[in-house]
């Protein structure tokens, strides 16, 4: 009786074995989420609140359809407190792109891809003259 349990099984884990591979394989060919942003004048749209587990890698497109300069920064809450603080003497002042954010003129589209590394709450925000105070803004939560 043990011998025929043993014959059983066998099979379970070859058949087993043969299908974890192409679903693992599935899994990986699907890549990161890709998100779509429209920047108008003042404002993100859709306008909605983005759930992303920790270590999820996300790439946004943002695409400017306003009429004006626009910036995409992610970062926590405070990261977005710090840099309001370093833009509010600057003026209408394209950043430099990094890792974290990228500026687009009037009719231009990029793309940034962003690994959320910590549980936490982010937000995605504009700090050119006034935007973010009126809202240009996505929230993220990471669970």
């Amino acid at each position: 009786m043990a011998m025929k349990k043993r014959l059983i099984s066998i099979p379970f884990v070859v058949l087993l074995g043969l299908l974890l591979p192409p679903l693992a394989s599935t899994a990986q060919l699907s890549g990161p989420r890709k998100v779509n942003l429209l920047l108008t004048d003042n404002a993100y749209s859709p306008k909605t609140t983005l759930k992303v587990r920790k270590g999820e890698t996300v790439v946004f497109t943002f695409v400017n359809r306003g009429r004006v300069l626009h910036e995409a920064l992610i970062g926590t809450p405070s990261d977005q407190a710090a840099h309001e603080k370093e833009m509010s003497g600057m003026g209408n002042m394209a950043m430099a792109d990094e890792k974290d954010r990228v500026s687009m003129k009037p009719g231009q589209t990029k793309k940034l891809s962003f690994t959320f590394d910590k549980v936490g709450s982010y937000e995605i925000g504009c700090h050119q003259p006034t935007h973010y105070k009126l809202g240009m803004k996505v929230s993220i939560t990471v669970n």
